[in-house]
């Protein structure tokens, strides 16, 4: 629990992570940044709550929420719920305040690490008017997250959705795989390695203009869609388990050959080990959901919905844009999840793996499973 200051009778009342990633030792943690320069990058977290009144756990709306660390000032809405996101990770004290009730200081609360963190902030009447005097925040976050969102939206958009879970959900480390008449057992990652530059070509002239830093970002978003493809069918069984494998090696499932393999595509595999999307139900209670990732080469620049489709609803495999299609006039196979031309050209434009996951499947996380 952490201390409460200048009341002793108030104290946090909850802190709970919705989602966050497993820690990874290349992130920087952030304690404090200079103040006015909000930091937007794959290391920021988002947080959102409300501020309650101690006594009687009704909502106080037009509360003023600042962080001192980052010289943020927000308000509540209506309904007493605010919700910021961009923060950089760290721990950070943050004032309440409203009219009529005293002015509380939580020390050294968390931003949860690339996901959202949720609060209530319990304040207590001031019987002696420390602070009647209501002020509204002259410079909301959400105005100067606009400005910076207007002057680089790149950087605003590969914010990532990772998340932590109470436990992480547990992945196969093998798969069955059907190949050349026969059943073997491989492992996870090693599947993949043979089936990532099979989907995406590295070497394909489509993607001659591309550096090599966004070929790793788009066989990346490849390498963690043909995971969690696998990972979800594996658990769902309906493939070919009435045949005693888990994954064929052709297009009903995801194209695999042994014999094909690249220096690049092997590097997106092994930097997203064990990487997946799953599509949380209740973060409260953990409930989530494996993900049917699905992909195709090339949507004419929109995604279509699942039950247009397949006739059945999934939440993450709703319609979307596809802005930077490569071949905007030609269009292949279902049109669900993720478009690889698409892909392509998102990453060509500089945008990260995790930006491109996250548009093409609908309020997903990506998290690290564990085998």
């Amino acid at each position: 629990m952490k201390k409460v200051l200048n009341n002793s009778k108030l104290y946090f009342l909850a802190v709970m992570l919705i989602s966050i990633s497993l820690l990874i030792p290349s992130i920087t943690v952030y304690s404090a940044i200079d103040k006015g320069e909000l930091i937007y990058n794959n290391e920021s977290g988002s947080a959102r709550g409300k501020v309650v009144d101690m006594d009687t756990n009704s909502v106080i709306p037009n509360a003023e929420i600042s962080i001192n660390e980052l010289d943020i000032c927000i308000n509540t809405d209506e309904n007493g719920e605010f919700s910021i996101s961009g923060l950089p990770i760290g721990q950070y004290t943050w004032e309440v305040k409203a009219k009529g009730y005293g002015k509380t200081t939580f020390e050294a609360y968390p931003i949860g690490y690339l996901g959202a963190t949720i609060f209530a902030f319990p304040v207590t009447k001031d019987k002696k008017g420390y602070y009647s005097k209501h002020e509204i925040c002259e410079s909301s976050y959400n105005d100067v997250e606009t400005h910076k969102h207007e002057k680089n939206h790149k950087e605003k958009m590969d914010i990532p959705n990772y998340a932590v879970p109470q436990e992480p959900p547990v992945i196969p480390s093998t798969l069955k795989i059907y190949y050349n008449s026969q059943i073997s057992s491989i492992a996870l990652d090693t599947y993949l390695k043979n089936v990532v530059p099979n989907e995406i070509n590295p070497l394909n002239p489509l993607y001659k203009n591309m550096t090599d830093a966004q070929k790793l970002n788009m066989l990346k978003a490849q390498a963690i869609a043909a995971r969690s493809y696998a990972v979800y069918h594996y658990y769902k069984k309906d493939r070919h388990s009435g045949q005693g494998y888990d994954c064929c090696s052709g297009q009903h499932c995801q194209v695999y050959n042994p014999n094909v393999e690249y220096e690049i595509s092997t590097q997106a595999v092994n930097e997203t080990s064990k990487k997946i999307l799953i599509y949380v139900k209740d973060s409260y209670n953990w409930i989530y959901e494996y993900v049917d990732a699905a992909f195709f080469a090339s949507c004419k620049g929109q995604t279509k919905n699942s039950e247009d489709v397949w006739g059945g609803y999934l939440p993450y495999l709703r319609s979307t844009t596809c802005p930077y299609d490569i071949r905007p006039t030609y269009e292949t196979n279902h049109g669900l999840g993720m478009c690889q031309d698409g892909a392509a050209g998102y990453a060509l434009n500089n945008f990260s793996h995790m930006s491109i996951l996250t548009h093409y499947y609908t309020g997903v996380k990506i998290i690290d499973g564990q085998y």
